[in-house]
């Protein structure tokens, strides 16, 4: 049972998810089909059409988070060239206070 709970999900070989495709695929092999055989083997066939169904998820979830990531690390980067350019921007002649204001403040 531990081995289910920590099996890691998300490297699951292809030849492995080949091989339970046969399975998953296969329109006999349900949860209330094999629950007519045994509860347990129920449990295990919910399970691996589970670890499936993730796996393939996965795959087009997998390169979106990618871009999310690239895309948040480009944004934090822009932001903090922002927040340089305002800073140098309102230190100038302008008054004393203007360094704590928000940018729309600092502008002439």
């Amino acid at each position: 049972m531990q081995s289910l709970e920590e099996f890691d999900k998300d490297n699951i070989p292809d030849g492995v998810i080949r091989k339970l495709s046969k399975y998953a695929d296969d329109p006999v092999y349900t949860p209330e089909a094999v629950a007519k055989q045994s509860r347990a083997a129920m449990s295990l066939c919910m399970w691996t059409r589970a670890m499936h169904v993730y796996n393939r998820v996965a795959k087009v979830v997998g390169p979106k988070r990618e871009k999310l990531r690239q895309a948040e690390a480009s944004l934090e980067e822009a932001n903090r060239k922002l927040a340089e350019k305002q800073v140098r921007h309102c230190s100038g002649a302008r008054p004393a206070g203007c360094l704590g204001e928000p940018a729309r403040r600092c502008r002439n």
